[in-house]
């Protein structure tokens, strides 16, 4: 990630950067370590080039909390640039996006998406059949559209999940899609606004508008996003009503952006827990998940970097078993955003 005031000219330069750093990138990788950082156990299943940059990946999740349970991509680690201006808004430079032709496997991915309660989908070519299996055996599946306009063919089988995230980015006023996603089936549609917060549309009728949270200096917009959605989703599996849950995204995603990592060295669950929320309280119960399927990315010469084809799944024991009935267990995986830009920096 390479910051600038403002995003160069059109013309042959020399440039100064504010500041730059490496860091793990993509959705995937966002979400697990988020939830690893929430007190889940994260086993991330991910195509992992045979090189430095992979095992760098390996290194980073692991220190965030997370299992690596990797998959041989023979392209090797895929890699991305960032450039980002003053105002948070940035400009991503493929280098390398690894082995991209293949789908997954529905016979590899049933038996995950058996094991778990809700399943995250990203919005990847190869994690099309993944929503469809999901779907076919009964489990909530939730997606981030990211910049949609509502109306990108893109995003057709994705429609499909039960709930819905994206940014306002292309859509000056999200609402119609939102009312469209709700008539359509959807149980859950949230629209991310930056520093205006978040609103929220529920199956039931309900808009839910949640304030963002303070943030002394942004560091890096990556991932803001998806940290929002892992941070609903945590309060999700905790039991918490949804306005909670969505608070809690709120607070998850400010921590994101001020740090240079997707997900914040100093997040954990009582960093973000409400006084009238115990359930976001660390307790002695166990945590589990499960993570899988996942492209990763690196920075040049440097830390590695995951993009795309992540699919994460994480499993939490709920404070009681009211929240499962008789089962204690909660369980999530996803799989990982399309172009969740790897947060990646070369020093020229």
């Amino acid at each position: 990630m390479i910051r600038l005031d403002a995003f160069p000219a059109p013309h042959a330069d020399t440039i100064f950067p504010d500041g730059w750093h490496e860091t793990i990138g993509s959705s995937g990788a966002g979400a697990a370590m988020n939830l690893a950082r929430l007190g889940i156990e994260v086993v991330f299943h991910c195509p992992l080039g045979v090189d430095l940059a992979g095992d760098e990946i390996r290194l980073g999740l692991t220190a965030a909390g997370v299992v690596v349970d990797p998959v041989t991509d023979p392209t090797g680690t895929a890699r991305h640039v960032n450039i980002m201006d003053g105002g948070g808004d940035r400009m991503s430079f493929l280098l390398h996006g690894g082995d991209t032709g293949r789908r997954f496997n529905p016979d590899a991915v049933e038996p995950l998406t058996l094991a778990v309660d809700h399943v995250v989908v990203a919005i990847v070519e190869q994690a099309r059949d993944v929503t469809l299996v999901a779907r076919r055996l009964g489990r909530p599946v939730w997606t981030d559209l990211h910049d949609t306009d509502g109306e990108r063919r893109w995003d057709r089988d994705f429609l499909e999940a039960d709930a819905i995230f994206f940014s306002d980015q292309r859509l000056a006023d999200p609402r119609p899609f939102m009312k469209r996603l709700i008539r359509a089936g959807r149980q859950l549609a949230v629209c991310t606004r930056g520093a205006n917060g978040a609103i929220a549309l529920t199956a039931d009728g309900r808009w839910i508008e949640v304030p963002a949270e303070p943030v002394d200096r942004v560091v890096d917009t990556n991932g803001a996003g998806d940290a929002f959605l892992a941070g609903t989703l945590a309060g999700e599996l905790r039991g918490l009503p949804i306005e909670q849950s969505l608070r809690v995204g709120a607070r998850v995603a400010a921590l994101s952006v001020a740090s240079p990592e997707l997900a914040a060295r100093d997040l954990t669950p009582a960093s973000i827990a409400e006084s009238e929320s115990p359930a976001m309280r660390p307790t002695a119960a166990a945590a589990s998940a499960f993570s899988w399927l996942c492209r990763p990315g690196s920075g040049i010469g440097g830390t590695g970097r995951c993009w795309s084809n992540q699919v994460t799944g994480a499993r939490v024991r709920a404070a009681s078993s009211r929240q499962m009935g008789s089962s204690p267990f909660k369980t999530v995986w996803s799989v990982d955003s399309w172009k969740r830009t790897i947060r990646a920096l070369a020093a020229t």
